[in-house]
């Protein structure tokens, strides 16, 4: 499931606060000798603070389709009682993505907080607002924050050719990184691919400073991604960002927002971000199989009409490697899809057909059957455990289109829609989506109105092949 692009600003934001969230040593080196070294002062001293309040900028410029795409955003994070049995955490961030060509206005402001024993999630777009809250211990809640900041291995940063550190007049300290490995700079190209784009194929390299005070408080640390452009393109692509730190030890928390009063509660809010792990996670595996089973039912006129499909998916492979398989049955009839090299089969009977197909439209259409229930995370309004690692999700439907096509399609009239998720989870891990979407509307026939529904349901089971077996052989 790639990522909106307020949803890539947002990991953006979350790679940026390294530091304050690496573990602390027991113990730390004296002597500076070497850029590894300072970077470990760094974090051991940024980790054993009690309290700090930073803030995130971003700016970015991206080209798609011939059109500039800018987006910014902002974070203000506070952390206090990080060395007490009571800490508190507090993440307020806003975020826009704008082309007026393309039609693209996102707004959207976040809000993420552990207080008093609870975790609190907020979000708002346009006129949608999103409160949620449920309780947690300390530790879950740390190891939650931890989890969701990806790519928080301190090795990586410092993985790059050319590394460098000093000691200004002022005692301050300086690191400077660029000239990553590829094997990096994959890594962190990998989280940036987008619904509407695809950022690797232009970034050529990732600079990186951090800037500390003579006590080795993190005073700025900035990225800025390099792109592989002409200087004289009408696009010049942008990615870049700061996080200035202060008021060490001296935070003040922000708790008037934090009423439980104000926030719905739910059973754990960690499986709202689990979800949308996992799905990524299983459309990005090597090798994996997706089990989908459709089925769609529409009663008019007092007749039902149900629709039934079955598909085992097998696929995997990166890039120009990438492949699928599927073996479908609907309707008492069977048929099969291939794609490898640039090319998908289509095999019904005695019919077989071919077209060509990028890999990018490939892993799409394959990540589309492996997110039928067309999971977001914003959409959640409420989850319920009804099992052991089984939970249920209500969620508002984003995108009722396919749903207010087939009330056109009868001349009739949406008049909204509901969705429930039911997922299940087996060592951190989603490993069964289920979805039933209930659409209603009306429509006219011989001068009455007459209310319908909809139903369409989905069920998806998950599996990571963990096999040496070579794609060609399926």
């Amino acid at each position: 499931m790639k990522k909106s692009l307020v949803a890539l600003i947002a990991l953006f934001v979350s790679i940026l606060f390294i530091l304050p969230s690496c573990k602390p040593s027991t113990e730390g080196p004296e002597k500076i000798t070497d850029a590894a070294t300072l970077w470990k002062k760094i974090n051991e001293k940024m980790s054993s603070l009690d309290s700090y309040e930073a803030t995130a900028e971003i700016q970015m410029v991206f080209d798609i389709g011939g059109y500039a795409v800018n987006s910014n955003a902002t974070e203000k994070r506070i952390e206090s009682g990080r060395q007490t049995d009571s800490p508190y955490f507090y993440s307020d961030a806003s975020y826009s993505v704008s082309c007026k060509d393309l039609g693209i206005d996102e707004q959207l402001s976040e809000l993420s907080a552990y207080y008093n024993g609870n975790a609190f999630m907020s979000t708002k777009a346009k006129d949608v607002e999103q409160k949620l809250y449920s309780a947690m211990t300390a530790k879950e809640y740390q190891d939650y924050i931890l989890e969701k900041t990806t790519l928080s291995d301190t090795g990586d940063i410092l993985n790059a050719s050319n590394v460098t550190f000093e000691q200004t007049e002022n005692e301050a300290w300086t690191i400077c990184c660029s000239n990553y490995s590829d094997e990096v700079l994959q890594k962190y190209i990998n989280e940036f691919d987008t619904e509407e784009m695809s950022l690797g194929e232009n970034i050529s390299d990732m600079e990186l400073s951090v800037s500390a005070d003579k006590d080795f408080r993190a005073t700025l640390l900035s990225i800025k991604f390099v792109f592989d452009t002409e200087a004289d393109e009408k696009i010049q692509k942008k990615l870049e960002a700061t996080i200035t730190y202060q008021k060490y030890n001296e935070a003040t928390p922000i708790t008037e927002t934090l009423s439980t009063e104000d926030f719905k509660q739910v059973a754990d809010i960690r499986v709202i971000d689990t979800v949308e792990k996992s799905i990524t996670d299983i459309q990005n595996a090597q090798q994996a199989k997706c089990t989908l089973n459709l089925k769609q039912s529409f009663t008019l006129r007092g007749e039902t009409s149900t629709y039934e499909e079955k598909d085992i998916i097998t696929y995997g492979g990166k890039g120009d490697s990438y492949y699928y398989k599927i073996q479908a049955t609907s309707q008492g009839s069977t048929f099969s899809m291939n794609y490898k090299n640039g090319s998908e089969t289509v095999s019904q009977g005695s019919t077989t057909t071919s077209k060509n197909k990028t890999p990018e439209e490939a892993k799409e259409f394959i990540d589309s059957l492996i997110n039928s229930a067309k999971y977001s995370k914003n959409s959640v309004e409420n989850v319920e455990k009804i099992g052991d690692g089984i939970y249920k999700l209500e969620c508002r439907v984003i995108d009722a289109t396919p749903y207010k096509n087939v009330f056109d399609s009868i001349r009739g009239e949406y008049t909204g829609a509901t969705q429930t998720i039911t997922v299940t989870i087996e060592e951190g891990k989603v490993v069964k989506v289920e979805s039933i979407v209930e659409a209603k509307g009306t429509y006219q026939y011989q001068n009455a109105i007459y209310r319908t529904t909809l139903i369409v349901e989905t069920s998806c089971t998950y599996e990571i092949i963990d096999t040496t077996e070579e794609s060609s052989q399926l």
